[in-house]
């Protein structure tokens, strides 16, 4: 697939609203399409998780000018513990419980693990992140992005988890803060998209298959 299209969002399951945006069908529009690809995801194996932050550590080297080392490059302190850096992303390992962010402009969380991503990462605005969170038995729950992480069942990637028999991972997360390196190129919700889309290509079975098209 050429490089740009991973940027194109997938429109089937999208409707347009009278300011013009986009956003995804509910789970009861359309059908049961949402549902439906969930239940034929989970048909898949899912891919061990190092191999699923290689693809998306090898496709945003594509993006930058400058690929940098995949390996561990440091560390981040996220609530008194230390998680590993690799590559571009943040593989946090430890339970923590996340803020949410307000429901008012500019939607900012009080939560302060954000704001030492921001400060660590020199990142514009305390949303410039892609994450990924997952199911006990390893499936990739939903490519998400913003300062909004959750493992909650009443959104749509919870309740699609339900629809499938699975349960959050509460103790494996990725995050990728997306630096002006990488928005130099693509805006944060293109880069959301084109790791979506990335991993599918590589195979990667996605439970709430749809969300990263959501823009």
């Amino acid at each position: 697939m050429d490089f740009d299209e991973y940027f194109k969002p997938d429109i089937s399951q999208r409707v347009e609203m009278s300011n013009g945006k986009y956003r995804l069908f509910a789970l009861k529009e359309k059908g049961e399409g949402r549902t439906k690809m969930a239940h034929e995801q989970v048909t898949m194996p899912p891919v061990p998780m190092d191999m699923v932050f290689n693809y998306i550590n090898e496709f945003l080297n594509q993006l930058v000018d400058k690929p940098i080392s995949l390996s561990k490059l440091g560390s981040i302190a996220l609530d008194g513990k230390d998680e590993d850096i690799i590559g571009h992303g943040i593989w946090v390992k430890d339970t923590f419980k996340w803020k949410p962010q307000s429901s008012k402009p500019p939607y900012l969380s009080s939560d302060k693990k954000y704001t030492i991503i921001q400060e660590q990462f020199n990142l514009g605005f305390q949303k410039d992140l892609v994450w990924l969170k997952f199911t006990e038995d390893g499936y990739v729950g939903v490519v998400a992005d913003s300062s909004d992480i959750n493992h909650s069942y009443t959104n749509t990637a919870g309740r699609l988890l339900r629809e499938v028999n699975r349960t959050w991972d509460t103790s494996n997360l990725f995050i990728f803060p997306i630096t002006s390196a990488m928005t130099k190129h693509k805006t944060r919700k293109q880069i959301e998209n084109g790791i979506g889309k990335y991993l599918i290509y590589k195979g990667v079975p996605i439970i709430d298959f749809y969300s990263h098209n959501n823009f």
